[in-house]
């Protein structure tokens, strides 16, 4: 019986695999284009020539805001030109503004309950409205117009592309605490390797 079910779980975990963001690996990155909230305009140029790290999140998503941590830490100690970060949000502009600064909304309270600094990478908004709630104070997802493009099922989801666009890695969920560490060592490996092509 024991092994009926784990069977069964590994072959739920295996059909996501192939119809997830997993699919999009060695394959060229879906389009999309858009603007972050400092005014950068990301389209097919902004990852010409560069290694790019995608991470798609939502606000209040407590593995997204441990992995917010590891990657403000890896743009820090990362300054290689050819190296950047783009973090796409289900929600709109003035959520992630507010998400990123220090004032009473909830996007920011978030924030600081998680015990996250402002983010210091690229952040695109997803939505360009946001959709009405029937409780004003709840945190989620608002819209999946680019995460539909890549197969998004998890939040946070992350995808490495390499200079030439095509996707060289994916992940869906984020680590335990336990495996950090040798999850993100893994991914700066990766990021290096990628570097050096």
């Amino acid at each position: 019986m024991k092994t009926k079910h784990i069977l069964l779980i590994l072959g739920v975990f295996t059909a996501l695999a192939f119809s997830g963001p997993n699919k999009l690996v060695n394959k060229r990155m879906p389009y999309f284009e858009g603007t972050t909230i400092s005014g950068m305009k990301v389209d097919s140029s902004f990852f010409r020539n560069k290694v790019t790290l995608i991470s798609f999140m939502y606000i209040g998503c407590p593995p997204c805001m441990r992995e917010i941590r590891q990657l403000n830490k890896m743009k820090k100690e990362n300054t290689h030109p050819d190296f950047q970060i783009l973090g796409i949000c289900a929600g709109t502009a003035q959520q992630l503004a507010d998400f990123n600064s220090d004032n009473a909304t909830i996007y920011s309270q978030a924030r600081k309950k998680a015990k996250v600094d402002s983010l210091e990478y690229f952040l695109l908004p997803e939505c360009a409205s946001e959709k009405e709630k029937k409780n004003p104070n709840t945190l989620g997802p608002e819209c999946y117009v680019i995460s539909k493009l890549f197969k998004v099922f998890a939040y946070p989801t992350s995808f490495l592309i390499d200079k030439k666009g095509k996707v060289r890695y994916a992940f869906s969920g984020y680590v335990t605490e336990q495996d950090e560490e040798a999850y993100i060592k893994e991914l700066k490996a990766e990021i290096t390797s990628l570097l050096a092509e």
